[in-house]
């Protein structure tokens, strides 16, 4: 339940620490699940990041090898020429 001003300054000093606790526990709840939602949302773009990696040097490798394939079928055609 949220106080007033007024409400607070009738507060004795145990009802305004009870308050201020529970004030304090909600921030905290607050801040761990912001945390969580932070910390997966990163897990999650880390995982499509390394697939992404892994993706773009198996195709790096396969492009490699066409390159290397094009080179021997010209260097074939050279030889054929001579």
């Amino acid at each position: 339940m949220e106080l007033k001003h007024m409400e607070i300054c009738d507060l004795n000093d145990r009802e305004f620490k009870i308050e201020v606790l529970k004030k304090l526990n909600e921030m905290q709840e607050n801040t761990e699940r912001q945390f969580n939602e932070h910390r997966n949302t990163i897990k999650e773009q880390h995982e499509h990041f390394t697939k992404e990696i892994e993706i773009l040097k198996k195709n790096q490798i396969e492009f490699l090898e066409i390159k290397n394939s094009i080179e021997e079928i010209k260097n074939e055609i050279t030889k054929n020429q001579v």
